[in-house]
């Protein structure tokens, strides 16, 4: 965690659920610098890294390996089944958040991951970058 003993103590003080970060690439083929949506799709939705993303693309008209903007992912996973609920405006930390449901897409500043089970699965462990602490919003499968 670095050289900051305050940062540490505040870290350990605030109650964790979230169990582990579950390191994960999701198959992919090719590594796209934006393509973090794609993956937590892939991951939750339990649908193979290439035909999320082609499906991604179809839908958006552009390249998700790029990123999504947060509105129009939340549109795709709307017609794809899942229930999109924001956070936005209220102060939830990706620490201590934990939705109802085992399978989610979690929305942060810039980034989407997947959490199943209370585990982070992605490629970096969000919760080593403080300026994706704060949860915007998630969506679960139906």
């Amino acid at each position: 965690m670095g050289n900051c003993p305050e940062k540490e103590t505040a870290l350990r003080s605030r109650p964790r659920l979230i169990r582990s970060w579950v390191n994960w690439d999701a198959d992919r083929s090719v590594r796209r610098p934006g393509d973090c949506c794609v993956r937590a799709i892939s991951v939750v939705s339990k649908r193979p890294y290439e035909e999320v993303y082609n499906d991604l693309y179809l839908f958006t008209k552009s390249d998700p390996g790029y990123g999504v903007v947060t509105e129009a992912l939340a549109r795709y996973l709307r017609k794809r089944g899942f229930l999109v609920r924001s956070l936005f405006h209220k102060q939830v930390e990706l620490a201590t958040f934990m939705p109802k449901e085992p399978r989610a897409v979690i929305f942060l500043r810039d980034h989407s991951t997947a959490m199943i089970n209370g585990h982070i699965v992605d490629t970096f462990n969000p919760l080593d970058r403080p300026k994706m602490h704060r949860v915007h919003g998630y969506a679960v499968p139906r």
